[in-house]
């Protein structure tokens, strides 16, 4: 499952990202600072600090935590 999570560079969040990786799910994440979330969060989470950097679609398709 495709899941977008905000506030995933936090305490929880952080710890909810990983937990959602290891289930095998797809994980995006909307951050204010993406040289910190991606240290925080690691290379395999798609990161965007504006929806409208996200491509066409791709965000409705998605469950919003």
């Amino acid at each position: 499952m495709h899941i977008v999570l905000t506030g995933a560079t936090g305490f929880l969040g952080t710890a909810l990202c990983a937990c959602l990786r290891a289930q095998g799910h797809d994980v995006s994440a909307l951050v204010r600072n993406t040289s910190k979330a991606r240290r925080r969060l690691g290379a395999s989470v798609m990161l965007f600090e504006r929806w409208s950097e996200a491509p066409l679609g791709y965000l409705e398709r998605a469950l919003w935590i």
